[in-house]
């Protein structure tokens, strides 16, 4: 894992367009966060569009506020969480009346024996950006016999207002113990519960339309069976329909669905089915391969094309109305993107956003998605960054072009900012595309236009210190095989700064035999960028 070193650029795959229909734009992805520690997972607090919170897996969980990632941890568990491998801090919900009683949950693999845990806290009297440790309410604990897929996410339906918990079937080939068809524990199964109505001793109650109620038949908490690996689920907001991503094993990995609203009883078939592969894992009281009375996927791929699915959210927010309803979705590691249309009985719209949904920024790992209170979609990196999805063509906020650029051996490369320039911001990043592979690049800034383009006499534009007008700075700008690259700037907190424009621009030597036509040089359009509040 490549740390970020100010000043400098490093890889980015090419912004591609790739849309659903002719009406559907082009996307890119804006940075919205960076300089987190492995984070896993993604919440937003019921109709709170300023806040963002992130889950780091050792145990913190983060806050971005109006785009900026504060310091002080909204809750921090590290001294009760093991850290290690899949074991960590794994979900996050607020409750949906948040704004009432303050009431958030997470889940977590505890010290020093890896149960999962699931927990209620209360946000701080006295501050918004803080919980109260101390306000700590247990829920379930679930012992483990082995340890390995943890699912842990977290989630409130908005049909039916109940708290929904994946936990994966507890590792080992094959599910070795059946524990996904083993109606008497939690492991491999979908759990349903009323956190708002105590009975039987717990801090909960189980709804009684979940399928395996009462001691003879099963555990009153499970929904559903036959999951290997939940890792990330989602509910549409708009339907209530539940998109369900289970990272198979060895032959497939599979999105599952159920409409919203339904009462408990599905069984996704792990470990007798894998997608809609039958394994040789199967015996016992495992369930019947091909059976009819089996909840099938409503979209699989094959191993070696990917790896591991990590499933995302049913698009709803206002930056592109013409993906309202697809679902989207990616594969770890192997950096693929995907988003399709569901109407509860047919597919349409597959579109690949591999290209176009790359970052330009950090590595490529998507480990998780985040909706926030809008229905806006973001990815969360493993590398310590977020990214929120927009049309490639969006204008950001306070970002223009100035300027003709200096066309190289294939044309003028490209310089972009992946997300609005604010004070006290760290990490702004510009990015650059279409250089030439594998070159030394140049950016520089001023805030001082006017210098003329051809003071080098190679059609550039003289640009200096992006804060300190007074000094030329130069930056090395790097690029991999595919000429793409970054440059990252922190923003001074000093207030005096908003709405001051600077001026940016990047320069890359393009080799021979290029030389032998052209001046050997490109220079990207300028950009003019005009520092936020």
């Amino acid at each position: 894992m490549r740390q970020l070193p100010p000043y400098t650029v490093i890889a980015i795959l090419a912004l591609a367009a790739a849309a659903s229909s002719q009406s559907a734009p082009p996307l890119t992805v804006q940075l919205v966060a960076s300089g987190l520690n492995q984070p896993v997972g993604f919440a937003a607090a019921p109709n709170d569009p300023t806040r963002l919170f992130i889950v780091e897996h050792g145990g913190a969980i983060r806050i971005i506020k109006n785009g900026v990632l504060l310091s002080a941890p909204f809750l921090d568990l590290t001294d009760k969480v093991e850290f290690n491998g899949e074991d960590g801090l794994n979900g996050l919900a607020f409750h949906p009346n948040y704004a009432q009683n303050g009431q958030f949950f997470v889940s977590y693999d505890r010290k020093p024996d890896m149960a999962e845990v699931i927990e209620r806290y209360q946000v701080s009297a006295g501050d918004p950006d803080a919980a109260e440790p101390a306000s700590v309410q247990p829920f379930i604990t679930i012992t483990k016999v082995t340890d390995g897929h943890n699912g842990g996410m977290l989630a409130f339906s908005p049909i039916d207002g109940m708290l929904y918990i994946s936990i994966g079937d507890g590792g080992g080939g094959g599910d070795p113990l059946n524990n996904a068809h083993n109606p008497s524990n939690f492991q491999g199964k979908m759990l349903r519960i009323n956190v708002d109505v105590p009975a039987d001793g717990n801090a909960y109650s189980s709804p009684p339309d979940n399928k395996y109620p009462g001691p003879h038949n099963g555990l009153d908490e499970i929904y559903a069976i036959g999951l290997r690996n939940p890792w990330r689920f989602s509910f549409d907001r708009e339907t209530g329909n539940l998109y369900l991503a289970d990272v198979g094993q060895e032959t497939s990995e599979e999105i599952d669905f159920l409409f919203g609203g339904l009462p408990g009883g599905a069984d996704f078939g792990w470990r007798c089915m894998e997608g809609f592969y039958c394994t040789t894992f199967s015996g016992g009281d495992d369930c019947v391969c091909n059976d009819p009375n089996l909840t099938y996927p409503i979209h699989t791929y094959d191993h070696p094309f990917g790896e591991c699915v990590i499933g995302g959210y049913v698009y709803r927010g206002a930056s592109i109305p013409e993906y309202d309803g697809h679902y989207f979705f990616s594969d770890f590691p192997t950096t693929q993107s995907w988003s399709f249309k569901y109407d509860g009985f047919v597919r349409t719209d597959y579109t690949d956003h591999t290209n176009e949904l790359a970052p330009p920024f950090g590595s490529y790992s998507i480990v998780s998605y985040g909706e926030d209170a809008t229905g806006e979609v973001y990815f969360v990196y493993m590398s310590g960054e977020v990214g929120r999805i927009m049309p490639a063509s969006l204008q950001l906020p306070g970002i223009s072009n100035f300027g003709p650029g200096s066309p190289g051996c294939t044309g003028a490369h490209d310089l972009r900012a992946a997300t609005p320039a604010k004070v006290g911001m760290n990490n702004f990043y510009m990015t650059a595309t279409n250089a030439p592979a594998n070159s030394l690049g140049l950016g520089l800034a001023t805030s001082l236009p006017g210098l003329g383009y051809d003071d080098f006499g190679l059609g550039l534009h003289i640009l200096v210190d992006l804060f300190n007008s007074s000094e030329v700075i130069v930056f090395d700008m790097p690029t991999d095989e595919n000429g793409m690259g970054y440059s990252v700037f922190n923003i001074p907190n000093n207030s005096a700064l908003a709405g001051s424009t600077y001026y940016l621009q990047s320069i890359f030597y393009w080799p021979s035999p290029c030389a032998a036509t052209n001046t050997g040089f490109s220079a990207s359009d300028g950009m003019a960028v005009t520092i936020q509040p």
